[in-house]
Formats: structure tokens, sequence, C-alpha cells
């Protein structure tokens, strides 16, 4: 299984009619760097076939906008399990689910991407990488269950994105 982690992109705060963190929409900043994350995965040949999404706005909107910079337009289903405070082991086991062949994205919040990671590469969790928002990272995981046969091939921050893009 080939893993694709991306955090949600920049979101507004909470305030200015926008009343509870669940409704957070995407910056314009935001919305541009889900773009270039789209852009960067069509650049780096990822061939996703399913992008999982939490229910949250701000992920939503990131899915979306990635997805329209893929070719092959994955289906984008919202999992509630992928709303803040989902355990890793859970939904790792939703995931391979889908199979050893799936090629899949992730949509998420820190600080639980980041546990994540930390539980498939088996690092403690208080020594995880913190995605930044628009970050992304690519896992791949063996026909063994992580963290014995999984390994992190890349992580990318939305500056570096941004920088590869020009």
């Amino acid at each position: 299984m080939i893993l694709y982690l991306a955090r949600h992109a920049e979101a507004a705060p909470v305030g200015a009619g926008i009343q509870r963190d669940s409704d957070r929409p995407l910056t314009p900043r935001g919305e541009e760097d889900a773009r270039t994350l789209g852009g960067t995965l069509l650049r780096l040949r990822a061939d996703i076939g399913l992008i999982v999404t939490s229910p949250l706005v701000r992920a939503v909107q990131t899915a979306e906008e990635i997805c329209r910079q893929l070719p092959n337009g994955p289906e984008v289903r919202r999992w509630d399990i992928l709303a803040p405070g989902f355990r890793p082991r859970q939904l790792f086991n939703d995931l391979f689910a889908l199979g050893e062949s799936a090629q899949c994205l992730v949509v998420g919040h820190q600080p639980d991407l980041g546990m994540l990671l930390a539980y498939l590469l088996d690092v403690p969790v208080h020594g995880c990488v913190a995605l930044p928002p628009g970050g992304a990272a690519k896992i791949i995981i063996g026909s063994g269950n992580p963290p014995a046969d999984a390994h992190l091939e890349w992580l990318l921050t939305p500056q570096l994105m941004r920088a590869l893009a020009v």
C-alpha cells in the first residue's frame, strides 16, 4: 500500500462569523497551498485512487482542491473516523482493508496525523513529526503490519512545494 498523508491547508480562525472549529474554511493562502499540494502530487506521479478526508470543512476543502489537480479524478470520501481524536491503529485497519495495492491520500489534522505517522514507523509519539498546514508525507507499507514493513519515502512542507513549483 502507498499511503499519502496531508494535513489540511491553512484555515481561517474562529470568529468573524465562524462560530465552530469544525466550520473553519480555508484561507486564500490555504486554497493556494492545497492546489500546490495537488500539483506536487501530480509532478511526483502519485497515482492516487482514493482520497479520504476528515469531515471538517477545512479538510474537505483541501481534499477537493487536491482532487481538482489530479488527472484521474480520484473519489473523495468523508470518513468520520478522521475527525480529530482518531485512533491510529483503527484507522490503519480501515485503510488496509482497501487492499495491499491501494494508493490512498488521507487528509486530516494534527496531532492525529503525526501520531499515525509515529504508529506506522514505530517511533515514540513524543518524537513524532508534526505536519504543518498543507504539508504531506508518503509512506510505503508492505504486506506485513507496520511498523515491521513501513517506511517514510518523503515529507514535504508547503514552503518546499512552493519552491519546487517555480
